[in-house]
């Protein structure tokens, strides 16, 4: 989350996709502040319900919790998040990879950066050295990129 935080503003809308069991939304919502929100999503349903019991029992109202894959974000409309938090959601699908990025790149506003990460390198992850680099080209690299540093920091091509 540090290399994603100064881009991080209050009243921004951030969206933490692949979130698991929910490290990283309560962080971002302190960042985004009460005026921001912050979507938590994860294709695992179990996990998104624990997040729901932590948002109500916190009180949280700037973190919406859905059970749905990164390739599915009908639920945010187009352009209007300000950062895509990405933390080794790429290595880890097995299929839908494309539809995801496109996902990303709807939502995301003009201004709005993105920041990806691969948690493993093949075998253990999905994303070898070639398809990390299209990615890289699918984007302008704001910082990182390299498949051996294997997070990047991208905005829209514009």
């Amino acid at each position: 989350i540090n290399l994603i935080e100064p881009y991080i503003q209050k009243g921004q809308n951030v969206v933490d996709l692949g979130c698991g069991w929910g490290q990283y939304p309560f962080a971002l919502a302190d960042l985004v502040g009460a005026e921001g929100m912050v979507y938590a999503v994860d294709l695992g349903k179990k996990c998104i319900d624990s997040i729901q019991k932590k948002i109500s029992k916190e009180g949280r109202g700037n973190i919406k919790a859905y059970a749905s894959s990164a390739a599915e974000l009908g639920f945010i409309g187009d352009r209007s998040v300000d950062n895509v938090f990405a933390n080794g959601l790429l290595c880890s699908m097995a299929y839908g990879r494309q539809l995801a990025l496109d996902e990303i790149k709807r939502i995301l506003k003009l201004s709005g950066k993105a920041y990806l990460s691969l948690g493993m390198a093949p075998p253990f992850g999905y994303v070898g050295q070639t398809e990390w680099e299209n990615i890289m080209h699918g984007f302008t690299v704001e910082r990182g990129g390299s498949f051996k540093e294997m997070w990047a920091i991208v905005s829209l091509r514009t």
